[in-house]
């Protein structure tokens, strides 16, 4: 079993988060960003960040997430690219991932 534990902090547009074990086992990552939203009764949010990656993995990682809300309903999902700092995960087929990660009733 594999946690992964992640920590987030919102106020206002700005956007704080920590992970454990999401961009890589046995790797720590930071983020900073920032919150955008459009809409009243169906609304949208991107929150912008960027990411620093340590421990087994080094490197940086953009990364956007996207969340549709529609009352009760939440729709969400994440594009990032991670660019590690060791040469040997460098390859453009290891450091891309894109997810759509959840659909839940809130």
């Amino acid at each position: 079993m594999l946690l992964q534990p992640a920590l987030t902090f919102d106020r206002g547009p700005l956007h704080l988060e920590s992970r454990y074990n999401s961009e890589d086992r046995d790797t720590f990552s930071l983020f900073l960003g920032w919150n955008l939203g459009w809409g009243q009764d169906l609304k949208l949010q991107l929150t912008t960040m960027l990411g620093a990656l340590a421990d087994r993995t080094k490197g940086i990682a953009p990364e956007f997430d996207l969340t549709l809300i529609w009352g009760q309903f939440k729709l969400s999902g994440e594009l990032d690219q991670e660019r590690p700092g060791q040469p040997e995960r460098a390859e453009p087929s290891e450091n891309f991932s894109s997810t759509c990660d959840f659909f839940r009733n809130s």
